[in-house]
């Protein structure tokens, strides 16, 4: 099997891969960027299985850096950039990173690290022996990624995601979303997060074009809204709130066919505003431990029923339990458990250990409670 972006620039040569501010790529310009990304990456001796740790805000290098990495069969270990300096070490640290990829301006973020970090800049585009790269055989079972999750319940940790779990979970929102040949989709989520790598990703499988900005900016979303065919778009609910507030009373452009809300929960008050204002949301349950989304809502679905986020995904599998992994019946609160393809890699002995921290604390309740 051919790495996606390969196997897309074979099938769809001429359609637009890519759009940054008032440049675009096709399929092949962006593989031929790529191939030379990757000639070049390979002199400084980045090698097939070694973690890479980027810290770069969106743009379109950090497309071609992940297509890149992927071919050459490394691992990219995106760093989130509102980190500080001593988090950023240590998750490169953690992560067992070899390689530090950044840009000028954020080179501070990993300041600390014993290496000197490759500064993108410094690559040149072109290389002479690019031809070599434009393509690689894809194992699917390959590490693409160590994502690291937010915190929000604890320190974050490095989620290892595989390209199968990515062509699961891009197969899996298709089946619940549909894909189109016209899509195009609006990347204003940061690429370092899983919901930002997910697209560059699953475009390749889909064959549609990524419009990209270097962030959230209420004006420029609003902009490219009206006037570059934008079909789908991934915001968190605190975005989409702001963007109604920008708008006002104008209209919702009619190209857009779904807005993907995810990352946090959306109140009742912004589904309803949404709502009445014909904006085709859908909810969103997902996280990076399973490369993204596992329980969606359609946009029909929202209406019928708002405040829902729908049901698992095809593949996947979600249940309700409680401390003990029993499930719980229909209303009960307890802790969401999911299986199935997308769910990221546990390293063998990270699985015996958690068995086998398990069985201890089986043993030491059991004997709590009997004595």
């Amino acid at each position: 099997m051919l790495d996606w972006l390969a196997h897309r620039a074979e099938v769809s040569p001429d359609h637009t891969a890519l759009m940054y501010g008032d440049e675009s790529w096709t399929y092949t310009a962006l593989n031929q960027r790529v191939a030379a990304l990757c000639a070049r990456l390979s002199e400084f001796r980045i090698r097939a299985g070694e973690r890479v740790a980027v810290a770069m805000p969106n743009s379109p290098d950090y497309v071609r850096l992940i297509h890149a990495l992927a071919r050459l069969g490394a691992v990219i270990v995106p760093l989130n950039m509102r980190l500080s300096s001593v988090e950023g070490i240590k998750q490169i640290q953690q992560s067992d990173s070899r390689h530090v990829v950044a840009m000028r301006s954020t080179s501070e973020i990993v300041s600390f690290w014993e290496g000197n970090p490759l500064l993108i800049e410094d690559v040149p585009i072109w290389a002479r022996d690019e031809s070599d790269w434009l393509s690689r055989p894809l194992d699917l079972d390959a590490t693409q990624g160590i994502v690291f999750t937010s915190g929000t319940t604890g320190q974050p940790k490095g989620a290892m995601l595989t390209f199968a779990n990515h062509l699961w979970s891009a197969q899996a929102s298709a089946y619940r979303l549909g894909t189109l040949p016209e899509d195009r989709w609006l990347a204003c989520m940061p690429l370092y997060h899983v919901g930002g790598q997910a697209i560059i990703l699953r475009a390749c499988l889909y064959g549609i074009t990524v419009v990209l900005h270097d962030g959230f900016d209420v004006e420029r979303v609003s902009r490219a809204l009206d006037d570059q065919q934008i079909t789908m778009v991934s915001l968190v609910p605190t975005m989409l709130k702001r963007l109604m507030e920008y708008r006002g009373d104008r209209a919702v452009p009619e190209s857009v066919r779904c807005v993907l809300i995810g990352g946090a929960a959306a109140t009742k008050q912004v589904v309803d505003e949404a709502l009445a204002c014909g904006w085709p949301i859908s909810l969103t349950y997902g996280l990076t431990e399973a490369a993204s989304q596992v329980v969606t809502a359609t946009p029909d679905e929202v209406r019928r029923k708002p405040g829902s986020v729908g049901k698992a995904l095809m593949f996947s599998q979600v249940r309700i339990v409680d401390e003990n992994g029993a499930q719980l019946p229909c209303g009960e609160i307890g802790e969401i458990a999911i299986s199935g393809p997308t769910v990221m890699r546990v390293l063998r002995s990270a699985r015996r250990n958690c068995q086998s921290a398990a069985r201890w604390l089986a043993a030491y309740w059991r004997s709590r409670l009997s004595g």
